[in-house]
Formats: C-alpha cells, structure tokens, sequence
C-alpha cells in the first residue's frame, strides 16, 4: 500500500501542469551492484572462487510511463569487474516510473588472442587418448590454462571442486562476442520501477550459480581433462575442450541471472 501510494504521488508530481519537462529530466541516483551464490552448490562439492568480467560497455534502456524513453551507454573497457572486490557502478538515469528497464552487458573479446589459443589447444588434445591426458600433455594444458586466464578473457567463473581425495580449481570461460542482457524487476516481480530523486536507487545483479550448475552431473566434471601447474590441478569449461558441458552451463548464465531493483 505504501510503495502504491508513492508511486502514485510520483506520478501526480510529474504530470503537473509547467513543471512536466523538468521534471522528466531530474536525474535520479542509481547503483549497480554485482552478486553472486557464495555456498557450495553441487551438493557441496564445487565452492565459489570468484567472477572476473572484461565487458566491453553496458547499455541501459528504459520505457517510461510518463516522458522520453531512455537509452544510456558507458564504454567499460578500462577495467575488469570482480566480484570478489564487491564493484559497483554509479550513474544517473532520469527519474519517472519505468514499464520496463533493460541493462545489457556486451562482451568483445580479442579474437586473436582466442584463435590462438584454440590452436595450442587443438595440438594437445592430438594427445588424448580414452579421455585421458599423458603426464606431459597434462603439465602443458595446466601452463596453457593458466596463461589463458592471466589474458583477461571476457567472462571468468573459478571454483574450487573437492570430492574425495580428489580436489582442483574449476574455470569455467566464455571468451566469445555474447551480450548478457537482464530486464529489471521490483521485489514483488514486476517490471515497473520506481526511480526518484533525492533517494538510493540500487539495482542487485545476482548470479544464481546454484542453478547454473544444477543439471550438471559430477561425474561429467569429473572426467573433464585435467591440467597440473605449479602443484594445482585444474578443469577449464571451454566450448573446444568439453562443448557439451560448456554448452549446458552457457545456456542458463542469462536465464539464472537476475536483476532487481530497490530490494
């Protein structure tokens, strides 16, 4: 009841005779904060590392009730967002009741750089026999895999899978062109947001990575080709080494990724 009659009076303000025009164009606060399942999911098996994301910009759209629609870009190729160090991001959208509001992360990874790496990793795979790596391949996947991520690729999950005696870091990357696009929703699920001037408008971007990994099998993790580097084993998701594991997780980043507004 409260949070109607604030939107009501919100929208009585803006449709005031004289004023209509300014106050569409009132800038209003509005943060965006990055989240994500911090408990083990997998049945305990697979702890959450961290996220690491190069975006190359974020696009925000906005359909108003009332005034102009809105569109806003900021290039982000400056630097990474890691969840790990909590980012968020600060800017200011004109405020009004939107029917719907749209932010899309877009991601243009070197392709280069990409290229190159599925090569090396093509001449290894030429190894593996019976889903099993010989000791050197292994040690030369691990030096690969490593390498790979200090190269900053578009999107970086790390965990840390332990089952057993059997424990190594999980990387799963995406390092094609994908725009990750999340329509906003208030707490009660609906798309109509409120923003207004002179208050704390936070949107919560959250990745349910419970979900991402819950059609998963252990036992397809398990027998992913491993690589070893400095005393560590690791598993890299990749869409050429392991497509249909990749695959089933690449599908439901977006749709178990939500984003809500003023929580």
């Amino acid at each position: 009841m409260v949070k109607l009659f604030a939107r009501s009076c919100l929208l009585l303000i803006l449709l005031l005779p004289g004023c209509e025009k300014q106050e569409f164009t009132e800038p209003a606060p509005f943060e965006l904060e990055f989240s994500a399942t911090g408990t083990p999911v997998m049945e305990g098996r697979l702890g959450f590392g961290d996220i690491t994301m190069h975006p190359e910009k974020i696009e925000i759209e906005g359909i108003r009730s009332a005034g102009d629609d809105v569109f806003f870009e900021r290039d982000l190729k400056a630097g990474a967002l890691t969840l790990g160090q909590h980012p968020v991001l600060h800017f200011d959208l004109p405020q009004g009741i939107y029917n719907r509001l749209t932010i899309n992360l877009s991601f243009e990874p070197d392709e280069e750089k990409e290229e190159e790496f599925e090569e090396e990793l093509g001449d290894l795979l030429e190894d593996l026999q019976g889903g099993v790596l010989s000791p050197i391949a292994e040690a030369a996947l691990g030096e690969l895999i490593l390498d790979y991520r200090e190269g900053e690729p578009g999107f970086l999950y790390s965990g840390t899978y332990k089952h057993g005696q059997e424990e190594f870091e999980l990387l799963l990357v995406i390092n094609n062109p994908f725009v990750l696009n999340l329509t906003a929703t208030n707490t009660s699920g609906s798309r109509e947001i409120v923003l207004e001037k002179g208050k704390d408008n936070r949107a919560a971007l959250y990745f349910d990575i419970e979900k991402w990994f819950s059609i998963v099998p252990a036992q397809l993790v398990e027998k992913s080709p491993k690589g070893t580097a400095n005393g560590k084993t690791y598993v890299l998701i990749h869409k050429k080494l392991n497509p249909g594991l990749f695959n089933m997780l690449y599908n439901r980043i977006e749709q178990f990724t939500t984003l809500v507004v003023n929580e």
